[in-house]
């Protein structure tokens, strides 16, 4: 079974579709990433996309965190993670974790 069946993923596929989404250039993303343009062409084709420095420098590049998805992908496989919160989430949590300090304060 490949990779992209077990996991429901494919990376190529993903990081190519984001940057449609985003309305940026093939061209300009790979020259952010220091790769051809065929290069660039070559890791869509691909499940896992590349190396992990190839999407370290791939969300650099189009300014989206692609580990999240990869993140999303291992929780569906009920393994050990640390949970980890988009920004808002994060803010939303600290917010609550005030209110809860200030009703405490008055008990």
């Amino acid at each position: 079974m490949t990779d992209e069946k077990r996991f429901g993923l494919h990376l190529g596929q993903f990081v190519k579709e984001k940057i449609k989404e985003l309305n940026l250039e093939q061209t300009e993303v790979a020259r952010r990433m220091a790769i051809s343009k065929s290069g660039l062409s070559n890791k869509f084709i691909r499940p896992h996309f590349g190396t992990v420095y190839d999407l370290m420098d791939a969300s650099k590049a189009i300014g989206v965190n692609l580990f999240d998805v990869v993140i999303t992908a291992l929780k569906k496989e009920n393994l050990p993670h640390t949970e980890y919160y988009t920004p808002i989430e994060y803010e939303d949590l600290k917010s609550d974790l005030r209110d809860c300090k200030k009703e405490l304060e008055q008990v």
